[in-house]
């Protein structure tokens, strides 16, 4: 299993838009929470265990 570029490019897009919105106006979180759970959910993750932050 090699790793998913795509995804890791996507996380950074991610990580960057999220740092910005973050230092601008104080709202990181609320575009970093729905985002990493959709792309979970894309990647074929159960969307139930992505919001319960990965716990068992």
């Amino acid at each position: 299993m090699g790793i998913d570029w795509v995804l890791v490019a996507e996380l950074l897009v991610l990580g960057c838009a999220s740092g910005f919105l973050a230092g601008l106006l104080g709202i990181g979180g609320m575009l970093l929470v729905p985002a990493l759970t959709f792309l979970a959910s894309v990647q074929g993750f159960a969307t139930d265990a992505a919001r319960s932050g990965g716990t068992w």
